[in-house]
C-alpha cells in the first residue's frame, strides 16, 4: 500500500500508526492503521488479519468527486487456481468493482483493467539485464523505507513522527 501512495502522492511530511496484535497468540502487529500527513492532504491506510472484505479496498475523497474500489486483484485467485500469465483469463479481476461518486449523488461505475504482474518482473529483468531504467527508482523505494520505519516508531510510541 505505501509504494502506491508514494507513486500517486509521494512523500509526507509526518506518520501517525497504531499498530495492535489482534488474534490470540499473535506473534507479530496483525493490525495497522497509519495516516500520512500531506498538510492539508490526509491519506490513511489500514489493514487486519481480522477484517472482512465487505468494505472498499480503495477510498478515496476528493472536492469534485470520491472514488470507492471493492474486491481483489484478480491475479491472486488466478495464481491460486493454477493459471499462468498468458492464460486467456489472467488478469481478470471479475468481483471487483470502481465506482465514482459526485457530490451532487451522481455515481458511475468505472471500467478495471488487467492485472498485469509479469509487466513488473519484465522491466525488472530489462533492468538487470539490458540496464533499461528499473520500475521502481532508488528513491521511491527509499521513501517507502522511511515511511515504514517512521511508522513503526510511531506505533512503538504513539507519537506522529516526522520524515
Amino acid at each position: 500500500m505505501i509504494d502506491q501512495i508514494v507513486v500517486l502522492f509521494g512523500a509526507p511530511d509526518a506518520v501517525t500508526t497504531n499498530l495492535a496484535r489482534q488474534r490470540d497468540g499473535a506473534l507479530v502487529d496483525d493490525f495497522f492503521h497509519v495516516v500520512l500527513d500531506y498538510g492539508s492532504c490526509r491519506i490513511v491506510a489500514h489493514a487486519s488479519s481480522l477484517m472482512p472484505d465487505l468494505g472498499p479496498r480503495i477510498s478515496l475523497y476528493g472536492a469534485e468527486a470520491s472514488l470507492f474500489q471493492y474486491g481483489f486483484d484478480g491475479q491472486e485467485a488466478a495464481l491460486k487456481d493454477g493459471a499462468v500469465p498468458g492464460d486467456p483469463t489472467w488478469g481478470v479481476t471479475s468481483d471487483a468493482r470502481v465506482e465514482l461518486c459526485r457530490p451532487d449523488g451522481q455515481s458511475r461505475l468505472l471500467d478495471v483493467s488487467n492485472g498485469q504482474y509479469e509487466a513488473f518482473y519484465a522491466a525488472v529483468a530489462a533492468t538487470l539485464l539490458d540496464g533499461a531504467e528499473p520500475p521502481v527508482s532508488a528513491e521511491d523505494a527509499l521513501t517507502v523505507m522511511r515511511i515504514l520505519d517512521a511508522a513503526r516508531l510511531s506505533g512503538e510510541t504513539g507519537k506522529r513522527v516526522a520524515l
